[in-house]
């Protein structure tokens, strides 16, 4: 196999093969081209950095997507999607990307390499550990149909569910008790602004909730409720509305909460989410 780094004029080879590695995955992947080339945007896309795996016939059989950033005051990487057509897995493809980028990275002053990894896939797991890399937090994604949505009885009154046209991401942030993935951080909200609906829950002219909703996925990126007006149902206000808005998708979904956070898994498992798959984050330091 031929390792390059690539370029924009292999998106259409990127989006078939990414789509091709990832057919049998153990969470089922669905998107057209507009979607992957939307979250590629929100995550950060570096095709400098991002490398392919090409064969004798230039086909690419293998790709590593990275997207770039600054995370906690330090440039970093995130390993946005490594995966191998079935044709040519066994043979070290993906090890020999990873250790094809990684003095890259470093040379254009990366200093931490961040990646999830899903927590029952051993073989990659042993890939990055051999590595470096080292985990950081562990994270669970949950999804509930929206015909097993449950929602509990209202207590907070005059508040009202309204959409945010001009966020204020320094309020959002007051608000959290943990730092959202890489993914659903405010930087990825920022980079991809259509596609994404912000409502906000409101006792008069105060912000006392927020959330952040795709609504053609049902993905919710984002869900905080003020720590002073918490277990006053407004959390549901915003899911209650997230559901009439996801209705073409039929299920909501919630990305990477961090394990640690009991509260914020009790909220989403009272409304009947249910656990889907778990996840490692991980950290190389450069």
């Amino acid at each position: 196999m031929i390792y390059r780094c690539l370029k924009l004029e292999d998106f259409q080879a990127m989006y078939d093969t990414f789509m091709e590695a990832f057919s049998d995955y153990q969470v089922k992947i669905q998107m057209t081209k507009e979607h992957f080339n939307a979250i590629n945007i929100r995550r950060g896309l570096n095709y400098e950095l991002s490398v392919g795996a090409f064969d004798s016939k230039n086909r690419m059989g293998g790709l590593l997507l990275n997207g770039i950033d600054v995370r906690e005051d330090e440039l970093t990487a995130y390993d946005m999607g490594t995966g191998v057509v079935p044709k040519y897995r066994g043979k070290g493809i993906a090890g020999s990307m990873v250790d094809f980028v990684l003095p890259k990275l470093h040379e254009y002053g990366v200093r931490q390499y961040l990646l999830e990894v899903i927590r029952s896939n051993e073989k990659a797991y042993k890939l990055y550990t051999k590595r470096g890399f080292k985990e950081t937090r562990k994270f669970e994604c949950l999804s509930v149909s929206l015909n097993k949505l449950r929602m509990n009885d209202v207590i907070e009154r005059d508040v009202t569910v309204k959409q945010i046209e001009k966020p204020d991401w320094n309020l959002f942030e007051t608000f959290w008790d943990w730092k959202p993935s890489w993914q659903n951080s405010t930087n990825s909200m920022k980079r991809c602004p259509e596609n994404k609906i912000i409502l906000g829950a409101f006792h008069e002219k105060e912000l006392r909730a927020y959330g952040i909703l795709y609504p053609e996925s049902g993905d919710i990126s984002q869900i905080a409720v003020n720590k002073d007006f918490r277990r006053k149902g407004i959390g549901g206000l915003l899911l209650r509305e997230f559901a009439r808005r996801a209705e073409t998708a039929g299920k909501l979904s919630v990305l990477n909460i961090d394990k640690s956070s009991r509260g914020t898994l009790l909220f989403f498992e009272s409304a009947g989410f249910e656990n889907f798959v778990g996840q490692y984050e991980m950290i190389l330091e450069l």
